[in-house]
């Protein structure tokens, strides 16, 4: 395949920081690799993503630039998969429902959501409306009364 999530992330991360060199030490891997990289994606491509120029930045080219909108979209969706994935594969719950009556959202029950959510950026918070909502374990609850 000719786009990857990693020349996507070398493509924003070249253009980001302006430079191969800064763009490697971003991603934790030599500036020669983020190059090689680069050259590889524009081999397969037939077309060249970035302007290089003796002593100045690399610029995007239409299509770099192009390319690199659409990577401003999808890393931080694929990333999103990612940390879903390794939550689940902890064992972590990736999403909190929480059923919430509108006289409790008090300022510091709001400020410990917002702290929840700080140390869990991955989880998936879900607030509902308590009184509009039946919930899964209410709607168990129900079935097993009328069974």
């Amino acid at each position: 395949m000719i786009i990857t999530t990693e020349r996507l992330q070398y493509l924003w991360a070249v253009a980001q920081s302006g430079s191969f060199s800064a763009a490697g030490r971003m991603l934790g891997v030599s500036g020669a690799a983020v190059q090689q990289a680069i050259q590889a994606f524009e081999f397969d491509l037939e077309a060249s993503l970035f302007e290089r120029h003796a002593g100045k930045k690399p610029q995007l080219t239409r299509l770099g630039q192009q390319i690199y909108l659409q990577a401003l979209d999808l890393l931080p969706k694929l990333q999103g998969i990612e940390k879903y994935a390794q939550a689940v594969s902890q064992g972590q719950e990736p999403q909190l429902r929480i059923a919430l009556h509108g006289m409790v959202m008090f300022p510091r029950f709001n400020q410990l959501l917002v702290e929840l959510k700080q140390q869990f950026p991955s989880l998936d918070l879900v607030l509902l409306d308590a009184e509009n909502t039946v919930l899964s374990s209410d709607q168990t609850r129900l079935a097993n009364q009328r069974g």
